[in-house]
């Protein structure tokens, strides 16, 4: 790369979109100015119009990539939370379930060796205990039973 471009573009990286929206414009008034008082050769004239088409066809390619690449990016950012959201049910499911699962052992567990403790303790028939009449009678009344005697710990 030639000194002369390397100039031009570093002077290109240094001023702002604005400032080059400004400077093509001024360019642009001179030239249209210049055409009119002096007018150019036809081949000149011919080239400066396929110029100008040239560079409005470069500037909208390049409107346009950064369009797409704006929503690409979007895109790709969505694609991501969809992922992560779509793991959230299976996430709750897997919560709700291990804590049903924990919640139903327990009360099971302690409320069979609950009834264990009583069929064992008292002179009932186990099938009193098996009555389902008799379980609701005892959870309605609340009744609690007698602690077996001595007599029957020794049995």
């Amino acid at each position: 790369m030639s000194t002369h471009n390397q100039t031009a573009a570093f002077a290109a990286a240094d001023i702002s979109a604005a400032q080059a929206q400004r400077i093509g414009m001024a360019l642009g008034k001179a030239l249209r100015h210049a055409e009119q008082t002096q007018p150019l050769e036809r081949d000149i004239a011919e080239r400066l119009r396929i110029a100008r088409q040239q560079a409005m066809a470069t500037h909208q390619l390049a409107l346009l990539r950064q369009q797409q690449s704006s929503t690409a990016a979007a895109r790709r950012a969505a694609a991501w939370w969809k992922r992560t959201l779509a793991l959230l049910p299976l996430a709750a499911v897997g919560a709700g379930v291990m804590f049903t699962q924990g919640a139903v052992s327990n009360d099971g567990a302690s409320e069979l060796a609950q009834t264990d403790t009583h069929i064992l303790a008292q002179e009932l028939p186990p099938s009193a205990w098996s009555d389902p009449g008799f379980q609701q009678f005892l959870k309605n009344q609340r009744i609690a039973l007698p602690a077996p005697s001595p007599q029957q710990r020794s049995q």
